[in-house]
Order: structure tokens, then C-alpha cells, then sequence
């Protein structure tokens, strides 16, 4: 047994003396000489351990029988050990079955049992990042968050090796109008609760919000058909709804006031304000659905609107009111 710990030999039963079982009464003797080495044969040549749920239930029941003596020894040399050998064996991209399936589960009988077997997980998951697609971590490392990462080493590792992985995504996302495909912001958005807050709202404003603005404005200014428009910017809203504090975030929310704002500008027969400029990293042509309707007549004095205008106008009414924006031909952020 090289590979485990010497505290967790399973061969023999090294807490217990030759003076304390001498001290042992008949029953927990008979339970060492007799039920001990069956439980002991069954754990070692036959529970596998991504089957936590009977060993568990095997390990519950005699737990309320046996002395509690009897017990630890059964944790501390046949499960603990176990279970150290297949941490240490586990490859996360290989591996079929979450390790939080059949590891978590022993917690509530095992607790600080465990703690041995944690760093052996962080280095691993850790190595994993370097080398995996997004999509491919969070449901390994969520379940573990607060048992085997606290809120430091999770939030150390989020920035150390995923935000640049996020980023990447959001780079290569393309906004869409006439054909949005949203797999890639979802994967992104799935890391939602473990970046911190703060890094990922950088994160949309930098890599997301810069483009989406872009192409709204080139939008708006190409005869847009506002039915569109409306509904799109709708969606988006509604899509970011799901994730109440980045949504209610102050610098998420500016976001979407500029688009209110682009949009209130169009149906008072303004020019929308360019929004700030990408990199070169952000750039990506703007795709917008061809126009579909002509443009507004304008007369020499004022904006002329037919019923489909006003129907913008009534929603980026609405939706200011909603934001604490006044609507008014200049309206201004509040």
C-alpha cells in the first residue's frame, strides 16, 4: 500500500493495541473477530467506490449497532483509504462519473476524515483548467465549492485560470441579429457564482457589451425595422433577467440604458451616439438584418412617426421608466 498515507494502513487494526483488546468486553471482540473481517473482505474486494450510496447505507445501518470504537475503524482503515487510492487514480477528462457524486456523499459521516484527500483534488483540478474547454469544468468544480475550495482558493483559480478562458469565448462570440446563436455566451454565463462578481461584470463589459452596443448602433442607423429591435433588445434583457445581481448591477444596468438611450435618440429623429470604440481585440463586423421598411420621412421642423414608430417610442418609454430614466426628445441618464 505505497500510495496510501501510513495513518490509513488497512492491513490489520493498528489503533487498537494488544492492551486495550484485552480490555474489550466479549461483544465488541466477537464484532473484531467475526462481523470485522466480513465488512472488512467486502469493502476491500467488492464496493466500488463511485457506488458511495451502499457503502454508505452498509456503513449507516451497523453504524447505530456497533460501538463507536468499532466504527472508526471501519472508516479510518477500510473507507478513508479507499477512497484516498481513487482520488489519487481520478482523471478528471477521463473520468465518466463526477467525483462530487461519490465523494461528497461521505461527508456527513466522514467530516474532517476527508481533509487529506482535498489538495490532492485542487492540484488536479487545477492542472485540468490549464488545458480544458470552459464548458468542460464547471460541473466538476461547482459541486465542490465551500468543501473542497473555500472562497479564496476558488476565487484565486477563477481568475488564475479561467476569467482568460471566458474572455477568449467572448471574443470570438459573434452578436447576430439575423441568426444569434447563443451556446458560447451560455457557456460563459454558467461560470456565473463562481468568478467573482466584480470580474465578471469587467468581464461583459469589456468582452460582451462593447460589441452588442456596436451593433445595435450600426443597426439603428441602417432603416431598422423597430418591431426587431425591440424584440432583440428584449431578449437580451431578458436573457441577462436570469442572473439577478449581474442584471441590477450598476455598471450592467449603464449598459443597457445606453441602448435605451441609442434607441429614444432613433424614434425622436436623432442620430444615435456612437458608443466607445473597440479594440482591435473586439472587432467584429457588425451582422444586422437587411431593412425591411423604409426610412422615417423627416420634415424640415420635426420627426414625422407611424404607428410602428410609436410603438418604439411607447417601449423605450416603458422600459426608461422601468431603468429611473426620464423620457424626453434629449433624454439623459439619471
Amino acid at each position: 500500500m505505497e500510495d496510501v498515507p501510513q495513518d490509513y494502513s488497512i492491513n490489520g487494526y493498528a489503533d487498537f493495541d494488544a492492551g486495550k483488546q484485552e480490555e474489550m468486553d466479549v461483544y465488541t471482540q466477537l464484532l473484531f473477530d467475526i462481523f470485522l473481517p466480513r465488512i472488512r473482505s467486502y469493502f476491500s474486494n467488492e464496493w466500488q467506490v463511485t457506488n458511495a450510496a451502499t457503502g454508505i447505507e452498509i456503513v449507516s445501518y451497523w453504524g447505530r449497532i456497533i460501538p463507536d470504537q468499532v466504527l472508526e475503524n471501519i472508516l479510518d482503515q477500510l473507507i478513508v483509504p479507499k477512497l484516498y487510492r481513487e482520488v489519487e487514480q481520478w482523471a478528471p477528462r477521463e473520468s465518466t462519473t463526477l467525483i462530487s457524486s461519490w465523494l461528497l456523499p461521505w461527508l456527513p459521516l466522514l467530516t474532517s476524515k476527508m481533509t487529506p484527500l482535498y489538495p490532492i483534488i485542487r492540484q488536479k483540478v487545477g492542472t485540468f483548467l490549464k488545458v480544458c474547454h470552459p464548458a468542460e469544468a464547471k460541473n466538476i468544480i461547482g459541486p465542490l465549492y465551500n468543501t473542497v475550495f473555500d472562497q479564496k482558493t476558488i476565487d484565486e483559480m477563477m481568475v488564475k485560470r479561467v476569467v482568460h478562458k471566458l474572455m477568449m469565448l467572448l471574443r470570438q462570440f459573434e452578436i447576430n441579429p439575423r441568426n444569434q446563436k447563443t451556446e458560447a455566451f451560455m457557456w460563459v454565463m454558467e461560470w456565473h457564482g463562481l468568478v467573482p462578481l466584480h470580474h465578471f461584470v469587467t468581464l461583459l463589459e469589456t468582452e460582451f457589451f462593447t460589441k452588442w452596443l456596436n451593433v445595435l448602433h450600426v443597426w439603428l442607423s441602417n432603416n431598422a425595422d423597430y418591431d426587431e429591435v425591440t424584440a432583440w433588445y428584449l431578449g437580451w434583457k431578458n436573457m441577462f433577467g436570469r442572473y439577478d445581481d449581474i442584471v441590477k448591477h450598476d455598471r450592467i444596468r449603464a449598459k443597457f440604458n445606453l441602448a435605451l438611450e441609442a434607441m429614444n435618440q432613433v424614434v425622436t429623429g436623432q442620430t444615435p451616439t456612437p458608443p466607445p470604440p473597440m479594440t482591435h481585440h473586439q472587432h467584429q463586423t457588425p451582422v444586422v438584418p437587411p431593412p425591411t421598411r423604409p426610412a422615417p420621412k423627416q420634415s424640415a421642423s420635426s420627426s414625422s412617426f407611424d404607428d410602428e414608430d410609436m410603438n418604439l417610442k411607447e417601449m423605450v418609454e416603458r422600459l426608461a421608466a422601468q431603468e429611473g430614466m426620464q423620457f424626453m426628445p434629449d433624454m439623459m441618464i439619471l
